[in-house]
């Protein structure tokens, strides 16, 4: 007559215990602090144009994703001088099919003492090379900058996501290793 060992209930809540902190780990492995987005998961931002656009020096910095396309220009003169009041930029743009094109948009301030940053949300609803025109105006005169830039779809995943579902793909299966070599070990006893 066989004896069978009775389940404790402390050699289970041992074992969830122990998945429960092995999933924390993998929370924190996966998610070490990362700032939380918005809108889903975004492109990196990237320098689309540095360099003299008539009297000012432009720094134009985009995040390229379609449908949510942020544009930031950050305006100072060429003489060195940082301060550019009252400047009024304008952003209009072409894209890759000849229906592809927007019209001038003004590009907001915000309310930062010192800071001649001027930041957008350009209507870009189709992937491929853009072609935009940032012109600015102010009381110390005119300037044009022309850059390009490629338009991307947003990924579909983000990487963090994937990450997490891998390692508890990895955690299921080593726990059920377990499980099977234990059943194994008693039925060969």
């Amino acid at each position: 007559m066989s004896v069978t060992k009775p389940v404790s209930s402390g050699g289970l809540l041992s074992a969830l215990s122990r998945l429960a902190i092995a999933l924390s780990i993998c929370l924190a492995i996966a998610f070490p602090g990362n700032p939380a987005l918005a809108n889903g998961t975004h492109v990196p931002s990237v320098e689309i144009f540095n360099g003299p656009a008539g009297p000012y020096h432009l720094s134009v910095f985009a995040v390229p994703q379609v449908k949510s396309f942020h544009i930031t220009v950050y305006v100072t003169r060429q003489d060195g001088v940082i301060e550019v009041d009252f400047a009024q930029v304008r952003v209009s743009g072409k894209g890759p099919g000849a229906q592809d094109r927007f019209s001038s948009i003004e590009l907001e301030r915000p309310s930062i003492p010192g800071a001649n940053l001027y930041l957008s949300n350009l209507p870009i609803d189709k992937a491929g090379r853009w072609a935009l025109t940032v012109t600015v105006d102010s009381s110390i005169g005119h300037g044009v900058a022309d850059m390009t830039v490629e338009a991307i779809e947003p990924p579909l995943l983000s990487s963090n996501i994937v990450i997490l579902i891998l390692l508890f793909a990895a955690f299921v299966a080593f726990f059920e290793f377990r499980r099977w070599r234990q059943r194994r070990g008693r039925q060969e006893a």
